[in-house]
């Protein structure tokens, strides 16, 4: 058994967590994370235990069941000695050899990466993001969907990701405060459709064409999140644009499998999920958009893409405005989101356009 001392309401209290593969599981769901700061920074601790410090990729091969935050590693190294989660902090007192309560003490404070993930790459902008695909551009054989159910799987994950967001912005870790019936109920109440409405409505999307929603994989083919882009008539994206029609009324018939006027739907991640930091989650996911739209864009007319899209959460906002996406007065009709429109001449913009390009250049489309 693993002893930790935590702290509820100000009392410190005691709590085992068995070695148990399934109460790890439950308990990583459905009780409130705690998290700490180290009594000293962690090369100090490896002096006091005699050990040498450790890299942190050795050190996440300590975490187990638990989940290990890459981004959290500088702040146990560093002077700030935290805040981390209980699996560093798990992976640490392991590889020490110490008891978690001789070498760490609870704090209310939150990890840098629920209040501002800088491994996010869409908030550096697609500028950034084509500089990387020049480089490296995959899009992952399975990214292309076969079926409905997994289809509805996609739909799955992108509400959870929005859920997930909705969660952050209200101040809490939604890892464990939150069931993921429960994330998908916040998503319901802020997008005003139910999961199996928003499955049903890309079903008859991606039946119109199939690209309009792809799975984003990472290269050990973990499902890494899901992304949804519609090619739209013109009429349909000016109708959207004036608040006149929401996702609920955007049918076949506004569909299109080539066109320069696009809607951006949803990007989520599986964050919530998955164990791998955010950097290699958002490479994946933006390299189904640039596929998406280099199939969707009539070759040649990449500098006439117009593209919609709505901030339903701060890091949704944040991705937009990094990515030449600028706000709107109006509203997507249905909910209290703030449309944002893309342009190539907005700030930022001609690095989308470059991005497609590549995009098209690597698939050879």
């Amino acid at each position: 058994m693993l002893f930790y001392v935590l702290h509820i309401e100000g009392i410190v209290s005691k709590r085992f967590l068995p070695d148990c593969n399934t109460e790890r599981s439950r308990i990583r769901m459905n009780a409130k994370r705690y998290y700490f700061r180290l009594k000293k920074p962690l090369p100090e601790l490896c002096i006091d235990y005699g050990k040498r410090p450790p890299k942190r990729d050795s050190l996440r091969t300590f975490a187990g069941e638990f989940t290990f935050h890459n981004e959290e590693y500088r702040f146990a190294v560093g002077d700030e000695r935290g805040p981390i989660s209980d699996g560093v902090l798990h992976s640490i007192a392991t590889f020490l050899e110490a008891r978690p309560e001789d070498i760490a003490v609870p704090t209310s404070d939150q990890p840098e990466r629920l209040l501002n993930n800088a491994s996010d790459i869409f908030l550096r902008g697609w500028t950034f993001i084509q500089g990387l695909f020049a480089r490296d551009f995959m899009v992952h054989d399975r990214s292309h969907l076969r079926n409905d159910d997994e289809v509805k799987k996609a739909a799955e994950d992108i509400n959870l990701g929005l859920g997930w967001q909705i969660a952050i912005d209200m101040k809490h870790d939604p890892s464990d405060r939150y069931t993921e019936e429960e994330l998908h109920e916040l998503a319901s109440r802020s997008s005003g459709m139910s999961l199996s409405e928003f499955q049903e409505t890309l079903l008859g999307w991606w039946r119109v064409n199939p690209r309009t929603t792809m799975a984003a994989y990472g290269r050990n083919n973990t499902r890494l999140g899901a992304t949804c882009l519609l090619p739209i008539t013109d009429l349909a994206f000016d109708r959207i644009r004036r608040g006149e029609i929401g996702i609920r009324d955007i049918h076949k018939n506004d569909i299109c499998l080539q066109e320069q006027s696009f809607l951006l739907v949803g990007c989520g991640d599986r964050a919530h999920a998955v164990n791998d930091d955010m950097r290699k989650i958002t490479k994946s996911l933006a390299s189904c958009l640039l596929s998406q739209l280099a199939h969707a864009v009539e070759p040649g007319r990449e500098r006439e893409i117009r593209g919609l899209s709505f901030a339903s959460t701060t890091v949704a906002r944040e991705r937009l405005t990094s990515g030449g996406f600028e706000p709107l007065p109006t509203r997507l009709k249905g909910t209290k989101w703030d449309l944002h429109e893309f342009h190539p001449n907005n700030p930022g913009g001609v690095g989308l356009v470059k991005g497609i390009l590549i995009a098209r250049q690597k698939m050879k489309i």
